[in-house]
């Protein structure tokens, strides 16, 4: 394959190359290189409480593209809350 493409979305998994939003990498969700490249991207600002659904295909020379693989993520809240120091 020539590049990765890298999609997402807050409501279901991506199940077509124009679904959801493109990550953030600055390419439009594309990330070149083939098999054994390495590669990746931040992607701040994710809401708490909310579930994130990844797909990602390889693509292939022309137009031909493969079967999405998928990963979601959910970001839990972290903030630390402090006992109570009286009742």
């Amino acid at each position: 394959f020539t590049s990765t493409l890298i999609r997402y979305s807050t409501l279901a998994f991506p199940l077509h190359r124009l679904d959801g939003t493109a990550v953030p990498n600055g390419n439009g969700g594309v990330f070149e290189g083939s098999s054994g490249s390495d590669s990746g991207f931040v992607h701040s600002g994710l809401g708490y409480g909310l579930t994130y659904y990844y797909s990602a295909w390889a693509q292939y020379e022309g137009d031909a593209h493969s079967v999405p693989d998928t990963l979601s993520i959910a970001r839990a809240d972290t903030t630390s809350i402090s006992p109570p120091s009286r009742f």
